[in-house]
């Protein structure tokens, strides 16, 4: 992973890698790189380098000195540590590669005026788009190229004058498309910014001093108008001796004369609208918003169509895309609201016109004389609510025939199914993408106009984001939900949100009707659903997450035609790559109301299917990846139906995927359910085994008393069965809880008497695993551990490869590396990684990835480790393996800090502490707080060094571990 090289070319010369700035001995490897940089992705010939940087030398002189001059210059910017390196280099040719680590403001510059230049626009002032481009580019300028590096060259001189003059004049030319917007934009304060800009470039530039005249003149300020007259006369005399131009002269004439002056200061008309005023923010919606302005700017598209269930922020959304392109609508931008408009399309076009203002007070237009006005006009008409007129909208088609000029933004929750439609669909707000994400900000607002006290906590701030979640990010439901703060509490509203969806109103009186309950807004959606249609929607509320028209077909009877048709009317949503459906959460709860007596009938075959989908797909985890929370759903519906059998035999089938896929929280749930099932049917043999997994799930979800209970109680029941592999696989599991205890001896005790029993009952795998273990007791005595995992290496390539043996694998490597032999620790982790990848085994991959970081760790191979430290976290983030993460977070802090990047590396500390303090895990606590002592002295933070100190010894105190208290003998002296 490669720091980030950034290179300013536009002005001096700035190098800096990773935040930090490069030192260069000599000008020559500024001049090499500038110009590697300048010609970015495009490889260079090493004979026209040479000849760049030394023209009088030799050409193999020239071609040595070029060499050198490369192998210092990559000393100088970190290259041979980067992975990749910056540099792509042959013996012929050298290239500064591409790549998002590589930041170069000349290429910026030259990408984004390109980007202008080749965007379809229907005007440049109108598209948001391309002015944020032109004035990031034109940001970028600090002054002319590599300013101030002069280098002994003809070449390079040559080279350097011809690309200035290129940039200046791209500079100028993206300059006056900037300050022309603005012009007309009405931003005077810009313009005058913008001109000085380009005066500085160009002192001569009439152009840019008689925007500069005009702008002050809209200002108001005639003194300082005519004052840049004369500054302008004196420089174009001494310049270019020459006098100014006839329009010049003509403005400044007209600047002196008192009433042609205030025809010039006349502001600019305002670009008429009827948009409704909003009294709160706009949250959110970036990407929905850029793409839908990347439409509207564009004259190819006349007809954009925002589609999205009620309540999904549609007309917000369109409100506020109209007030961002209006520029591009010289005749306006006009707001239609249609659900109050009745009588066909005639009174559709009535409407339009009413809206534009057109016609007399005593004459209402008819909609041809409409259409006649419009003809002429440019304007975007804004037709909110177009599902409830939709048959009526027909004329849409001859309007943008007839009225070549207009644009058409429709919000609906059906499409309008014309040729010329473009859509943009709408879903809920984004949640849980960031520490305070749009969803969160909208209901923290609202929730703080209902009640001016309401506090964000770390606590409230999770609860907020579970209400998020339950309303998909609806920002209707997030709206009503947040109202109710003022009478319920958190907790309130979001078990009342689960149990109905009658909290989600409200009787303010300045909400639209049709919005102040969420229900009324569904049972509309639902009373334009045709009776079968309404009978398809109410029966796929059964599957609680996404599903395939397949799993429709034989669960509902619902068809592939009324999927698409639910898709249509924005009451089913299509994720396209999966090919599945989903159907958003509060049309769920919805729709399952209506369900009504087809519950027992769905349930019976939501079962049904998902018991034959695991049966056929139990070995294909990529098949079974999508379908988890349907398992999850399909056996707790068994549960409520008595399907007793099923789901012991539906657990059973997942056990295996599951547990590979680290999928515990789903497991633990599904295994709980399993005991009722094995208890109702008096079946002890399924009732232990269930009890030992359960136990074993809920030690990996580091919950160790629960995991405690469960184990002792499959144990015995397992001893009473006489069964002695569930004896022994019962002892295994005791000793790994003992030894997470800090009871080692107790630990090998029950390893020993588990490993005898497993070779009694002549089951090599548990023999295998039981190895593996009694090596970690022995871990101090190298040799001892290595041989004990070798045995089981050895066994289990007999018997068959699993998951244990991977774990085998990847202690025997830790072994290797703490004995120094860090080539074959890597051989080992190699095999491990290519066998998890094989057997698709998601937990063990990542457990790899954390020993290859600890490995690139020893043999300081700092950014190799991070590398596979990130993608190890974030496996585990994932898979949701708490412990796991501390220890990662751990070893990422320690690596950061390894790099003297200290304010990095103690927020991951501190999460990992906090991390082992929420599981109570002593011992890491006290190596976290070994940690933080020394980092809190390397940040000369002594007190915190201190204390932190104490609490390792404090915690050693109980634990009484050797290592421990040898590394506390390493810590500073108090």
């Amino acid at each position: 992973m490669s720091d980030q090289l950034k290179i300013n070319l536009l002005g001096p010369m700035h190098v800096t890698v990773g935040g930090e700035t490069a030192v260069f001995r000599t000008d020559a490897l500024r001049v090499l790189l500038a110009y590697l940089a300048a010609h970015q992705g495009t490889p260079q010939r090493r004979d026209t380098l040479a000849g760049l940087l030394s023209p009088d030398r030799p050409d193999k002189e020239a071609l040595t000195y070029l060499r050198n001059r490369l192998t210092r210059l990559r000393k100088s910017i970190g290259d041979e540590n980067a992975s990749p390196p910056y540099f792509d280099i042959d013996r012929k040719q050298i290239a500064l590669r591409f790549g998002d680590d590589i930041v170069i403001d000349l290429i910026q510059f030259e990408q984004n005026l390109k980007a202008v230049e080749t965007h379809t626009h229907r005007q440049l002032v109108g598209c948001p788009t391309c002015l944020a481009r032109l004035e990031k580019a034109t940001q970028l300028v600090r002054g002319d190229l590599l300013a101030g590096l002069n280098f002994s060259s003809d070449t390079w001189e040559a080279w350097l004058i011809n690309q200035r003059e290129h940039v200046q004049q791209r500079a100028l030319e993206g300059l006056t498309w900037l300050r022309e917007a603005k012009m007309t934009l009405g931003e005077f304060t810009a313009v005058l910014d913008i001109a000085q800009q380009q005066l500085s470039i160009e002192p001569w530039q009439e152009a840019a001093h008689r925007a500069i005249m005009l702008a002050h003149a809209q200002l108001g300020d005639r003194n300082a108008a005519l004052a840049q007259y004369d500054l302008c006369q004196q420089t174009l005399w001494k310049e270019l001796g020459v006098e100014p131009e006839a329009e010049t002269i003509a403005l400044v004439d007209k600047l002196r004369d008192v009433d042609q002056f205030s025809v010039i200061s006349e502001r600019l008309a305002e670009i008429p609208h009827n948009l409704p005023l909003q009294t709160t923010h706009f949250f959110g919606r970036e990407e929905e918003q850029a793409q839908l302005l990347e439409r509207l700017v564009d004259p190819a598209y006349r007809l954009v169509t925002l589609l999205g269930m009620g309540g999904i922020g549609k007309t917000r959304l369109a409100i506020e895309a109209g007030n961002q392109v209006k520029a591009n609508f010289p005749d306006g931008v006009w707001f239609i609201p249609l659900e109050a408009v009745r009588g066909g399309a005639e009174q559709i076009k009535i409407a339009v016109g009413e809206a534009l203002g057109l016609g007399q007070a005593d004459k209402q237009l008819t909609g041809d004389q409409v259409l006649a006005i419009l003809r002429e006009k440019q304007l975007l008409l804004i037709f909110d609510n177009s599902e409830v007129v939709i048959e009526e909208l027909d004329f849409i088609a001859e309007w943008l025939r007839r009225a070549p000029n207009i644009a058409i933004l429709a919000t609906s929750r059906e499409r309008l199914n014309f040729q010329a439609e473009s859509v943009v669909l709408l879903d809920g707000l984004p949640i849980g993408t960031a520490e305070m994400n749009a969803a969160e900000a909208l209901f923290i607002e609202r929730a703080q106009m209902a009640r001016r006290d309401f506090e964000i906590t770390a606590v409230t701030l999770s609860v907020i984001r579970q209400i998020c979640e339950l309303v998909d990010g609806s920002p209707l439901g997030i709206g009503l939900a947040a109202a109710w703060v003022h009478r319920r509490s958190l907790y309130q509203i979001l078990d009342e949100i689960g149990r109905s969806l009658d909290i989600l109103s409200t009787r303010m009186r300045d909400v639209d009707p049709r919005h102040r309950s969420i229900r009324a807004v569904l049972e509309t959606s639902w009373q334009l659903l045709e009776p079968e249609e309404q009978t398809a929607l109410a029966s796929l509320s059964v599957f609680p997450s996404s599903f395939t028209a397949v799993a429709a077909d034989y669960v509902t009877k619902v068809s592939q035609f009324d999927l698409d048709v639910l898709c249509d009317k924005s009451l089913l949503q299509l994720q396209h790559v999966e090919s599945r459906y989903l159907m958003h959460s509060l049309i769920r709860q919805f729709s399952a109301e209506k369900l009504a007596d087809q519950t027992a009938d769905a349930t019976l075959k939501f079962v049904d299917y998902y018991y034959q989908y695991a049966h056929a797909h139990q070995n294909n985890y990529h098949s079974l990846q999508p379908e988890w929370h349907n398992f999850s759903a399909a056996i707790v519906k068994a549960q409520e139906i008595g399907a007793w059998q099923v789901i012991i035999d539906l657990t059973q089938l997942l056990d295996e995927p599951w547990f590979r896929q680290i999928r515990f929280n789903e497991m633990r749930e599904g295994l709980t359910i399993a005991l009722v099932a094995a208890t109702v049917l008096q079946d002890k043999p399924v009732l232990g085994r269930a009890l030992l997994r359960l136990g074993e799930v809920e030690f990996e979800l580091d919950d160790y008393a629960a995991a405690e209970m469960h184990i002792k109680s499959g144990w015995e029941m397992m001893a009473s069965l006489e069964d002695g592999l569930g004896v022994a696989q019962g002892m295994y599991l005791y000793g790994r809880i003992k030894r997470y205890q800090a009871e080692p001896d107790q630990a090998l005790k029950l390893y020993e008497n588990a490993k005898r029993i497993y070779e009694e009952e002549n089951e090599p795998t548990g023999v295998a695993k039981c190895l593996s273990k009694i090596a970690m007791c022995c871990w101090d005595e190298n040799e001892k551990a290595r041989d004990y995992l070798e045995q089981s290496i050895a066994l289990q390539r007999d018997t068959g490869i699993s998951s244990a043996y991977v774990e085998s694998l990847r202690y025997l490597a830790r072994l290797k590396l703490v004995a120094g032999e860090y080539d074959l620790a890597e051989v080992d982790l190699i095999e491990a990684e290519h066998i998890c990848r094989i057997e698709k085994d998601a937990g063990e991959y990542a457990a790899v990835l954390f020993e290859r970081m600890v490995l690139s760790k020893k043999r300081e191979q700092f950014d190799d480790a991070l590398k596979f430290g990130y993608d190890c976290l974030n496996t585990f983030q994932k898979l949701g393996s708490l412990r796991w993460q501390g220890l990662i977070k751990m070893q990422l802090g320690l690596l950061h800090q390894l790099k003297r990047k200290f304010e990095q590396a103690l927020p991951l500390m501190l999460d990992g502490l906090a991390i082992f303090e929420d599981l109570d895990d002593k011992f890491e606590q006290a190596h976290s707080h070994y940690c933080l002592s020394k980092l809190y002295a390397d940040l000369g933070q002594p007190e915190k060094h201190e204390w932190s100190k104490q609490q390792v010894i404090n915690l050693n105190a109980v634990l009484n571990d050797q290592w421990l208290e040898d590394l506390i003998n390493k810590l500073d002296p108090s």
